[in-house]
């Protein structure tokens, strides 16, 4: 028996999602890392990348022709809607996609000549839908690595006993 991030037992590890409060707008989130069954999830759900681009090509190739929203947050613990408003970009439209002959995805989203983006699989590092209609969010970077504290957003209680264990609080 295994356990997944949120101690959930399962016989196999490869895909243990956390269950999430709804508050947070989705009810499972995905560790890149701790996924080996690469497939296309269904909303809601929240993916922290961790690099793993068989995993996020999945989630975008099928993707390639509708509307997403591609974002850079200055600092990835604010949130797209954080309030008071932090320092970010973001773009909405039609992806376009494909793969490198090093295997790599590249990504853009053009609204015109002077609005666009252009992306790669090594800077997502999160991907999430709110539903299983909705448009997929995408966040980059300039590399995968995130600061973002998952556990302390999704789990508060959980990760303040943790901190006070620890002598923290």
């Amino acid at each position: 028996m295994l356990l997944g991030y949120n101690g959930v037992e399962a016989e196999d590890a490869s895909l243990v999602p956390c269950q999430l409060n709804t508050m947070y707008g989705c009810d499972y989130l995905y560790f890149g890392n701790k996924v080996s069954d690469i497939k296309q999830f269904t909303g809601p759900y929240l993916l922290r990348t961790d690099g793993n681009k068989e995993l996020i090509q999945a989630q975008l190739m099928p993707r390639v022709d509708q509307e997403v929203n591609v974002s850079w947050l200055a600092n990835h613990n604010t949130g797209r809607n954080s309030n008071p408003p932090q320092t970010q970009i973001s773009i909405q439209g039609k992806l376009e996609g494909l793969i490198n002959n090093e295997g790599e995805g590249t990504y853009r989203v053009l609204i015109n000549d002077q609005t666009y983006t252009y992306f790669f699989d090594s800077n997502i590092w999160q991907i999430s839908q709110k539903d299983k209609d909705a448009r997929l969010i995408i966040l980059i970077d300039t590399s995968h690595h995130t600061d973002y504290n998952y556990e302390e957003k999704v789990d508060p209680i959980g990760y303040a006993f943790k901190l006070e264990q620890r002598g923290l609080i």
